[in-house]
C-alpha cells in the first residue's frame, strides 16, 4: 500500500465526517473505495486509526488538534500526517530487510568471520555479512540476508539437503565449496 492511497483514504474520511455529505460525495466515495483492494485496505487503516483516536480522551483530543479553533484542513493535515507516518511505518516493516538486523550471525562493515556448523561444515563470512542458521532434522538451511558467504560443506555422510536462501533464489550445496 502506498502513501498516494493512504492519503486519499484520508481525505476521503474527512470529506465524509465533515457534516456536508450528500448522495454525490457518497457515490464517488463508493466508487474510489471498490476501485482497488489497496483502496479498502487503506480505508480499513484510516478507520483503525479514527477508532484508536476516538478512545482519547475528547478534551486531550481537542488539544491536539488545536482546540475548537481546528479547519476542516487542519484536521485533514493532521489525519494525513498520521495515516502517513503509519504508512512509513507499515514501509519500513514490510519492504526494508529488518530481519537482516535480527539476524543470528552478523559481521561489521570492517569485520570477517570464520564459524565451523554443527554439521562441520566451515563458514566464511564477509564484512557486512546477516545470515541465520537452522538445522533440523530434514535439512540444514542458511538463511543469508545480505553480505557474502564461502561454505565448504562437511563430508556427504549427512543425508540432509544443505540450502543457502537469498533473495534472489536458493542453493542447494552438493557436498562442494561454493561462495553466494
Amino acid at each position: 500500500m502506498d502513501i498516494k492511497t493512504l492519503e486519499a483514504a484520508a481525505t476521503w474520511y474527512v470529506q465524509l465526517n465533515d457534516g456536508t455529505v450528500n448522495e454525490a460525495r457518497q457515490r464517488a466515495w463508493h466508487t474510489w473505495l471498490h476501485a482497488s483492494p489497496q483502496h479498502a485496505a487503506a480505508w480499513t487503516r484510516v478507520e483503525i486509526l479514527q477508532q484508536q483516536w476516538s478512545k482519547m480522551p475528547r478534551q486531550a483530543a481537542l488539544s491536539s488538534l488545536g482546540a475548537a479553533k481546528a479547519q476542516r484542513r487542519d484536521v485533514l493535515k493532521i489525519l494525513s500526517m498520521l495515516v502517513a507516518v503509519g504508512g512509513c511505518s507499515w514501509l519500513a516493516v514490510e519492504q526494508v530487510p529488518y530481519r537482516s538486523m535480527l539476524a543470528e550471525l552478523s559481521t561489521g562493515s570492517r569485520e570477517r568471520r570464520s564459524l565451523r556448523l554443527e554439521d562441520g561444515s566451515q563458514l566464511e563470512m564477509n564484512a557486512g555479512t546477516a545470515l541465520d542458521v537452522h538445522f533440523d532434522a530434514t535439512q540444514r538451511q542458511i538463511q543469508l540476508y545480505r553480505g557474502e558467504i564461502l561454505l565448504q560443506t562437511a563430508k556427504p555422510a549427512d543425508p540432509r539437503p544443505l540450502v543457502v536462501q537469498t533473495v534472489d533464489g536458493n542453493v542447494r550445496a552438493l557436498g562442494t565449496r561454493f561462495s553466494v
